[in-house]
């Protein structure tokens, strides 16, 4: 479209489009954002029996490609080993058949090294309820991603190191800070310039706490969502993942083994440096907080008359 308008209006070269121009680096950690969290904006998500998803680029998305870089921080240092995951994108909800992560081989203690170990994950995307309107008004990031992976325990324990301790490796509340604070510093790594230079004067800064739980009664965890959490005079935003954790020698065996985090999205910690960073202290205002525009049918009962119109629409 740009183009044939350029080509209208007589120019000698396109207007913008243009490898390298000022358009194509700003957009580009955004699209790479989304590829990399397997935005259900690009393809649905393939969603199937089989814990693999099947190789259908032009149909359906084949997992979460943070989630396998966040199963290798989960994992920790191997001491020789080297570790891939492939993630696949499954409702974190199902139990007929109940998709799980696992490992697909063992580097046993005394084998040489180098060694290679391979192994799988599990992710949902969970974006905002609104999102699927499309209007612009909520994030289009990913809210969470919900990560089932495999504990350090385990990991450690599949790379030839047999005395890996739980408690020591993961009985704590900061893995799934760990690898959220990565999230939020890609973001800062890959923010245009000048949005970076307004986020840090007056953006509301984006904060990774503590981890909450275990929950390790499996619908806490999955309906526990990834906390965001204002300070009182609204400049930081502190995110803290809900987490559940199982020994190799869980009494449970099937769920042995695992660490599952709620996973922030890199594209979600850009998204948030260059909109809603700026809503409490930029003389922006949410479009939630300016008009009171509720998530359920119920609420909207109850909502201003102000905001009529809308709900009506959102509604439709």
């Amino acid at each position: 479209m740009v183009d044939f308008i350029s080509s209208v209006r007589g120019d000698a070269k396109p207007v913008f489009n243009a490898k390298g121009d000022s358009a194509d680096q700003f957009m580009d950690p955004i699209i790479e954002g989304m590829i990399m969290e397997g935005s259900y904006h690009i393809r649905p998500a393939c969603y199937n029996i089989s814990t693999i998803n099947p190789d259908w680029p032009t149909q359906c998305e084949r997992g979460n490609k943070w989630t396998s870089e966040a199963q290798k921080m989960m994992g920790g240092d191997l001491g020789g080993v080297s570790f891939d995951t492939f993630d696949n994108f499954h409702r974190v909800y199902t139990t007929t058949p109940h998709h799980l992560p696992q490992m697909n081989n063992t580097c046993p203690e005394g084998v040489p090294k180098p060694c290679h170990l391979k192994g799988l994950t599990i992710t949902e995307n969970y974006y905002h309820r609104l999102n699927s309107f499309d209007t612009g008004l909520w994030p289009q990031a990913a809210e969470e991603h919900k990560a089932k992976m495999l504990s350090r325990q385990d990991v450690q324990w599949h790379a030839g190191h047999v005395n890996a301790s739980f408690d020591d490796l993961d009985q704590n509340n900061h893995l799934c800070k760990q690898i959220n604070e990565k999230a939020v510093q890609w973001g800062l790594d890959h923010a245009d310039a000048d949005a970076l230079a307004k986020y840090n004067s007056v953006g509301k800064k984006m904060v990774i706490g503590d981890d909450l739980g275990p929950y390790n009664e499996g619908p806490l965890w999955i309906w526990t969502y990834l906390e965001y959490k204002d300070n009182k005079d609204k400049t930081e935003t502190v995110i803290r993942s809900p987490n559940m954790r199982t020994k190799i020698d869980y009494w449970e065996i099937q769920v042995g083994g695992f660490h599952y985090c709620k996973l922030l999205s890199p594209l979600r910690a850009l998204e948030w440096i260059y909109v809603d960073s700026l809503y409490d202290r930029d003389g922006r205002t949410s479009y939630d907080e300016k008009y009171g525009i509720p998530i359920s049918k119920k609420d909207a009962i109850a909502a201003p008359a102000a905001a009529e119109e809308d709900i009506q629409f959102l509604l439709m």
